[in-house]
């Protein structure tokens, strides 16, 4: 019975250890190549920056920080509309190149990984972004995550 006891406290230990251990998060830097005044702008930063955070292991930093650090992530988003000659916006293509900064160095150029891209109608932020960040995560950090 005492050793029953043991191998029970043994193993609430362990639970315990490894329920306090955090995920290592990787950090990631957005490069927005449009400004916030293109219609839509605001919208799909902040579907993009939420997709990021949704996946849990990711941590949104800013150039600063890019700058001065090793082993981080950049993503580069380019944004065009798709306009009619009246002016109306009928949807979005939104470009992404995703890159890797290995050193500390300012001057260090970064290693390209993969791009991808989407396309959708004016109301379909959520599947725009969604498809970006998911080819990011399962063609990107899910190889770092082994």
């Amino acid at each position: 019975m005492k050793n029953l006891f043991f191998i029970f406290l043994f193993l609430i230990t362990i639970q315990v250890n490894d329920y306090g251990q955090t995920k290592s998060k990787f950090k990631v830097y957005i490069v927005y190549n449009f400004d916030d005044y293109v219609k839509g702008g605001n919208v799909a930063k902040s579907h993009l920056e939420r997709e990021l955070r949704m996946l849990g292991d990711v941590e949104l930093i800013q150039k600063e920080e890019y700058l001065k650090s090793a082993n981080v992530f950049a993503l580069d988003i380019a944004l065009v509309t798709n306009i009619l000659e009246d002016k109306t916006i009928i949807g979005y293509v939104m470009f992404a190149v995703f890159t890797a900064k290995l050193n500390k160095s300012p001057d260090t150029y970064p290693v390209y990984l993969g791009s991808s891209w989407a396309k959708g109608n004016k109301d379909k932020w959520e599947f725009i972004t969604s498809s970006i960040i998911a080819e990011f995560d399962q063609g990107i950090l899910r190889n770092y995550r082994r």
